[in-house]
């Protein structure tokens, strides 16, 4: 048999079943490979809808995270009201507890201060090396001396923290 011509026909044959699959789903039923109800095109378009919002989310909460990292860089925000929104953020993440395996520290509080300082420090790096330094001994040194004065790291409440942000609305960032 002629291997060019089996090979040109498998690809015509798979071509056409892919052509087929996207003008009409139902083929699939008629030839046993889905459920009667369609289930399985339905199931994909919801997974297609589940992805879309969170692409959207992570959109959202990158462009959060930069705004809060750009606020403590520039001292607009402390490095506690920062870690209070970034722990509203991981608490809204599909991850919620992903930074408490990453960064060091005694509690969860202590933590995502450091989550804080590594994404203001990358973020300040990209642009300024020096002062990314700099940055990062002032708060780390902020953390130290937080710590030596409270045996631990106290965030404060949302409600009297400056938003690093035009407007949050908590179902902006559920996933």
């Amino acid at each position: 048999m002629n291997t060019p011509r089996l090979l040109a026909g498998l690809f015509l044959l798979a071509t056409s079943l892919v052509a087929l699959n996207a003008l009409s789903p139902s083929w699939l039923v008629s030839v046993g490979l889905t459920a009667p109800d369609g289930s399985e095109p339905q199931l994909e378009m919801h997974r297609s809808a589940e992805l879309q919002h969170l692409a959207e989310f992570t959109r959202k909460r990158i462009v959060i995270k930069n705004q809060l990292t750009k606020r403590l860089a520039s001292g607009e925000l402390t490095l506690f009201e920062a870690a209070a929104w970034a722990r509203f953020l991981n608490d809204h993440s599909p991850f919620p507890d992903e930074y408490k395996r990453i960064f060091s520290g005694e509690s969860n509080e202590e933590k995502v201060c450091r989550q804080v300082i590594r994404w203001t420090v990358a973020e300040v790096g990209h642009r300024e090396k020096r002062h990314a330094e700099e940055l990062s001994r002032r708060l780390e040194q902020e953390l130290t001396d937080h710590l030596t004065k409270h045996g631990a790291v106290v965030l404060p409440d949302l409600a009297s923290c400056n938003a690093p942000f035009a407007c949050v609305e908590e179902g902006d960032l559920l996933p």
